[in-house]
């Protein structure tokens, strides 16, 4: 992904890196934080949570429903991943990691010792972890009831548009 890409608004992934960068060199500084509070939200805001209500504005309900409990699913799995501090992630080529120690001014082995260590390539233990573990959510899902909205609702919306 290129660094110019946009994140949140008007963050980009550059930004966000730089930022992140700052916070780990310096993790008491709260105006940093701050930032990346209003950037966390704001990326929440414009790709789940304005969608959501632009789609429910209308008054149809001929399937938007569906639209809206699809991004819901998705919301569920970014929170359960950030919540848990793991990241879904491809290997990264050669070329990502030098233009990072170029950017950054540091080794390879303090960018990779500063690196997000926790990767996923499943979301459904994201998905079931989110369900069971957080109110209000917990009170109505286990582990199995959870794998099944997973299969039969979450998969079923966004692989083949439909629950099962």
């Amino acid at each position: 992904m290129s660094g110019d890409t946009r994140i949140a608004g008007d963050h980009t992934v550059n930004s966000w890196l730089d930022l992140r960068m700052e916070i780990l060199t310096k993790p008491s500084d709260q105006s940093l934080w701050k930032s990346a509070y209003e950037m966390f939200y704001e990326r929440i805001s414009r790709r789940f949570l304005g969608p959501m209500e632009k789609i429910l504005a209308g008054d149809n309900r001929e399937g938007e429903v569906f639209a809206v409990c699809a991004i819901q699913c998705i919301l569920i799995e970014f929170l359960e991943a950030f919540y848990l501090g793991e990241v879904y992630s491809l290997p990264k080529t050669p070329e990502e990691v030098e233009n990072r120690v170029k950017r950054h001014g540091i080794s390879e082995v303090t960018l990779e010792n500063l690196c997000q260590p926790n990767e996923y390539k499943s979301s459904a233990s994201l998905f079931e972890s989110f369900l069971t573990t957080h109110k209000p959510f917990k009170q109505f899902f286990d582990k199995r009831t959870a794998g099944e909205f997973y299969k039969t609702v979450r998969c079923g919306l966004l692989h083949e548009a439909a629950t099962k």
